[in-house]
Formats: C-alpha cells, sequence, structure tokens
C-alpha cells in the first residue's frame, strides 16, 4: 500500500477510499478472522 499510495493519482486514491469504505462493499465482503500460528486454515473457496 505504501507504494500505491505514494503515487500522484488523487482521483484513482478518492475512487477507491469512497469504494472501500461504502456501506454496499462492507455489507457484502465476508469477514474472517487473522490466520494465528498453530490454528487450522480456512478451505476456500468456502463450503
Amino acid at each position: 500500500p505504501q507504494w500505491f499510495d505514494s503515487r500522484p493519482w488523487p482521483h484513482l486514491h478518492s475512487w477507491l477510499r469512497g469504494f472501500l469504505d461504502s456501506p454496499e462493499f462492507a455489507s457484502i465482503m465476508h469477514k474472517y478472522t487473522p490466520w494465528q500460528p498453530g490454528e487450522d486454515g480456512i478451505a476456500f473457496p468456502p463450503g
């Protein structure tokens, strides 16, 4: 992200931030807890 954030693309940054912060995006993305060493992994695709 640091490389992308340092690029001089203000319109793209604004669009992406709006997309990622939208309630629609938050409602459709499945939330997984971060994997920790010693835990079983999550099969992809889930099912």
